[in-house]
């Protein structure tokens, strides 16, 4: 099974105020890198992180150099929301693959949780996190929904209601680090300092 994977950073990070891609992990690698290094544990076919042209102009972006099979897409259209942003990131991937999509905001993933979800793959729904009947991330696409996302246009639809409206499969998690997103600097104090 060809698996892909694609981060959406493209947001403002305004009620942040700097670009959450960028926030530091810990004293060597941000959130990006983070979140790279483990969907790199189960070797995919690719990485698509679909950017802002703004983030694209940063240092930490432009001089870093990541393994072959990471790709930078931008999405000059930020205003259009999430799924045109994954709508980006899925006209880059191969026509066969199944696809993670996950937030650059959440940072709590593990190598576990991601292979338990492709245990629970099927082609003609998404894999979605659940923690106290909460769903979280990362998601798992299935084949067969990725053709339908990518043809829908109603841009104002709300990603997690569409996916619902195509079909999901829960695997509930003993962890709430599905569910942690972090938006403000609060939030960031909260779990990092």
């Amino acid at each position: 099974m060809k698996i892909s994977v694609i981060i959406l950073a493209a947001g403002y990070s305004r009620r942040m105020g700097v670009h959450k891609a960028l926030l530091a992990w810990n004293k060597s690698i941000n959130f990006l890198d983070r979140i790279i290094e483990v969907f790199q544990l189960i070797n995919p076919d690719k990485i698509i992180v679909v950017i802002s042209r703004q983030l694209s102009e940063c240092k930490d972006i432009k001089e870093k150099e990541y393994s072959g099979n990471v790709r930078f897409v931008i999405n000059d259209n930020i205003e259009k929301g999430r799924l045109f942003s994954l709508q980006r990131g899925l006209q880059n991937i191969d026509k066969d693959s199944a696809c993670f999509m996950h937030n650059i905001d959440n940072p709590f993933i593990d190598e576990q949780l991601i292979k338990s979800m492709i245990s629970c793959y099927n082609e003609d729904k998404s894999v979605v996190p659940e923690y106290n009947s909460k769903g979280g991330h990362p998601v798992l696409i299935g084949n067969n929904v990725i053709k339908k996302m990518l043809k829908h246009r109603n841009y104002s639809d709300r990603l997690d209601l569409l996916l619902k409206k195509f079909g999901i499969v829960k695997i509930e998690v003993k962890s709430s680090g599905c569910l942690i997103n972090i938006n403000t600097e609060q939030e960031y104090n909260k779990y990092f300092k």
